[in-house]
């Protein structure tokens, strides 16, 4: 049985490739038109003056709806179909407060970390460091009490719906 073998070429100096190497133009695959994702595709902008402005949003605010939903409301007696919304549940309300008040110990105890780095320990600056910790200390301990509970009120299930 003879076997072949394969021979191994050097691959050829890069003096004698060419500059430009020249591909067969591929047309890109037929796709089919995408679909634009908002239905509503015209847009109509309206000036107020401050006063007017305000006027229109308490008056959208008393129907339930939003300025754009308002105006076509007004405009077309059509404010489209998800114009109104449910108001939010008081469960909705209080789960926003504890994450609000959980945000703010957060920013207090960044707030703290950023002045304790602003200090350069070399300065001989140890009188402003006591004052920056202290500061800091007062700063934490008054929000602690806020942060307990809505970490209470969180772990407790009162903002569950039932």
């Amino acid at each position: 049985m003879k076997s072949t073998a394969r021979q191994i070429t050097e691959p050829a100096p890069a003096s004698t490739t060419p500059d430009v190497i020249h591909l067969p133009y591929v047309p890109p695959p037929d796709a089919a038109p995408k679909k634009p994702k908002r239905q509503k595709a015209r847009f109509v902008g309206i000036r107020f003056d401050d006063a007017g402005f305000d006027e229109a949003q308490r008056r959208a605010r008393e129907v339930g709806l939003s300025l754009g939903a308002y105006g076509r409301q007004r405009m077309i007696d059509d404010a489209g179909p998800r114009a109104k919304r449910a108001p939010p549940t008081e469960t909705s309300r209080l789960r926003a407060t504890h994450v609000t008040a959980i945000n703010r110990i957060g920013n207090l105890v960044n707030q703290g970390i950023y002045a304790l780095n602003r200090i350069d320990p070399e300065s001989g600056a140890r009188d402003r460091l006591a004052d920056e910790v202290a500061a800091a200390r007062e700063l934490l301990q008054s929000a602690m009490p806020a942060l307990r509970e809505a970490l209470a009120a969180v772990l407790s299930g009162d903002d569950r719906e039932r």
